[in-house]
């Protein structure tokens, strides 16, 4: 089989006086052919890839273009496409969570298993260098200070985030995940570079800001209709893992730079979502991805994070992560996530009491007690085998990623199924379609839930619609992050500004944005 790489490998092209140089990727993910009867690659090279990948494969190829749209019982195609994009997955977590060097250039160093005393003295990885939303979305809703690679990490704000996402009728201070020795998990969100540019470019770091690009005649239009929401914001940086020696796109395949804004395409979009738990004398720390931050130590727990808290440094590992990045085989982003192989497996979990058989499962109490976590959709086997694989690759270079599995990655399987749309592309409202197809792009597998970031959404059988029938619930990344949206307009009647679902591209980090100025907020009209 002849690569396309073997025709790139000695391509530049000349801008003015200077050679832009392509990205070389190997032949295991730029292939000539996408073909379902050939074993599966499982590279020896996959944690030494060292340009950031730009997609799952190569769409430029007619018979991977093929690939999609793809039908739910053609099983054959979604095994290939869960592999392939595992692989993607694997590739975009190990470069996020290389060292940077004295000097904060990125280095090809996987993260190394630490045995120091303190995280403190643990070298830290690419992403938690990249800024945190709480610089962005400030409180008093001033410009965010500038991206500068060496100084964002002295930025951050003391963690503070417990709560989870809440099921409906229940309060958000009562799904707080808890571990076995009762202490809350924290979460974090990091932006990449492209993203923080797009941000404070267009000022969409504030109320008014979003409210005032909502209104700009040329976004309204989009950002004002609901057939035409999704245009309102667009990160389009659509790349491609190769190109035809005779391709039209000079820009294709061009090197990203992960630790700065580069204004050549196709720009990088990724957000983070970062679990941290505590650690303690019963964890192993060198097996955690791990660093010592401020930590807002809540006195009564069961306040939320409106309580009253205490500054502490303390050591922390993480526990899970997810990362959604738009590509070029699916509009609708890419979202992957990995756990802690203790999280609820093992001998020890940390989140799961082996002596308690009856206690209720993934219930939340506020953080009145260690939750007792279940995972209700098992790790598919296409994804177990890549994780068996590169596990031991990161076990032989000693890096602390193989102590961490992949969960999943939901893609799109049509990208151009409508929101609200059944298989054959028809208009429908029926449970089965909310459930399955709210997002549009008929996402796949239908749900993706890290039992960690969504422990409260595993909801299992639930009773729905008039008739109360039983459907099967849980979480949709892609799903979820369809309603996300930016403030439009602001509502007189309750004083508070109207976010637009469906008018921020997948994104839900616009609903952290504040009002500028108190007195110019959108205020309440008397009756």
């Amino acid at each position: 089989m002849k690569s396309v790489i073997a025709k790139l490998s000695l391509l530049f092209v000349s801008t003015g006086t200077f050679a832009t140089e392509y990205s070389i990727f190997p032949d295991w993910l730029v292939k000539d052919e996408c073909t379902l009867t050939e074993p599966f690659p499982f590279p020896n090279d996959l944690t030494q890839l060292k340009p950031y990948p730009l997609d799952a494969y190569n769409k430029l190829v007619k018979s991977c273009e093929e690939l999609k749209p793809v039908k739910p019982d053609e099983s054959q195609k979604l095994d290939y496409l869960d592999h392939r994009y595992a692989l993607f997955s694997w590739l975009s977590f190990t470069a996020l969570n290389r060292q940077l060097d004295e000097n904060y250039k990125l280095t090809q160093n996987n993260l190394k298993v630490c045995e120091a005393d303190s995280g403190a003295n643990c070298p830290l990885p690419l992403w938690i260098n990249w800024r945190e939303t709480e610089t962005i979305f400030t409180a008093d809703a001033a410009p965010p200070k500038n991206w500068e690679i060496s100084k964002n990490f002295a930025m951050m704000q003391p963690l503070s985030a417990v709560e989870q996402v809440a099921p409906k009728n229940t309060p958000k201070k009562q799904a707080i995940l808890t571990d076995q020795k009762n202490n809350p998990v924290y979460y974090q969100k990091f932006v990449s570079p492209y993203i923080f540019n797009f941000i404070t470019k267009n000022k969409l770091y504030s109320i008014y800001g979003q409210i005032e690009f909502a209104n700009n005649p040329t976004y309204s239009w989009a950002c004002k209709s609901q057939s035409a929401s999704s245009m309102c914001i667009n990160m389009n940086t659509i790349g491609f893992l190769a190109c035809s020696s005779g391709s039209s796109l000079p820009t294709c395949n061009l090197p990203q730079d992960l630790t700065n804004f580069d204004p050549k395409p196709p720009g990088l979009a990724i957000e983070i979502k970062v679990a941290w738990k505590i650690l303690n004398e019963s964890d192993d720390p060198s097996k955690y991805i791990r660093a010592t931050l401020p930590v807002k130590r809540y006195h009564q727990i069961q306040s939320g994070e409106t309580g009253s808290f205490k500054v502490e440094e303390q050591e922390v590992g993480v526990v899970g992560f997810h990362i959604m990045q738009k590509t070029g085989t699916s509009s609708n982003w890419i979202y992957a996530t990995f756990s802690h192989q203790d999280n609820v497996w093992g001998n020890s979990p940390t989140f799961f009491d082996k002596q308690c058989p009856t206690c209720a499962i993934n219930h939340p109490v506020g953080g009145t007690k260690p939750t007792q976590v279940v995972r209700l959709e098992q790790i598919s086997p296409v994804v177990e085998k890549v994780n068996r694989h590169i596990s031991k690759l990161f076990k032989q270079e000693n890096a602390v990623l193989q102590y961490y599995k992949l969960i999943g990655t939901q893609y799109s399987t049509n990208n151009s199924s409508k929101p609200m749309t059944d298989i054959n592309g028809q208009p429908s409202d029926t449970i089965e379609t909310k459930l399955t197809n709210y997002s549009g792009g008929l996402p796949h597998p239908v749900y993706l839930t890290n039992e960690v970031i969504e422990t409260f959404l595993q909801l299992g059988n639930q009773p729905l619609g008039k008739q109360e029938a039983l459907y099967y619930k849980s979480s949709s990344c892609m799903n979820c992050h369809a309603a996300g949206g930016i403030a439009t307009d602001c509502d007189k009647s309750t004083g508070k500004p109207i976010f637009t679902p469906r008018t921020a591209d997948f994104s839900f980090i616009y609903h952290d944005a504040k009002a500028q100025f108190k007195e110019q907020n959108c205020i309440k009209e008397e009756p």
